[in-house]
């Protein structure tokens, strides 16, 4: 009986921390690509752009659910841009941050909670 008891205490301890290591789940993403890469299905995640690239950030698995993108300077932890948007059901979405020289980090909010973060740079 106590062997029962730790074998399942040790599956949904392991459960949980698969889950907390991943915010996003399986069916979900949350990163920055090329603005050329918008047209993929499964774009390629990129987090360091050139000049002349324009970066954007993917959305999948958010559908029915008003989301908040925000984007704030890394160095001065100033937020230089901040999108809210409800996502229709079974749909991606794409957002467009304006891009000056600098690193990033883009924080993505559900219900005004922080629930994943991706950061990207752009060189000059």
């Amino acid at each position: 009986m106590r062997v029962k008891f730790v074998l399942i205490f040790l599956t949904a301890s392991l459960l949980l921390l698969g889950c907390i290591s991943d915010p996003t789940g399986p069916s979900k993403a949350f990163y920055t690509s090329r603005l050329g890469e918008a047209v993929s299905e499964s774009p390629p995640r990129v987090q360091r752009f050139g000049p002349g690239e324009k970066p954007a950030i993917y959305l999948r698995g958010y559908g029915g659910e008003t989301v908040t993108i925000q984007v704030k300077e890394i160095d001065t932890g100033e937020a230089v841009w901040t999108h809210t948007e409800y996502i229709p059901a079974n749909q991606s979405q794409w957002f467009y941050p304006p891009s000056p020289p600098g690193s990033y980090i883009v924080y993505l909010k559900l219900h005004g909670s922080v629930i994943a973060k991706s950061r990207f740079s752009m060189q000059t």
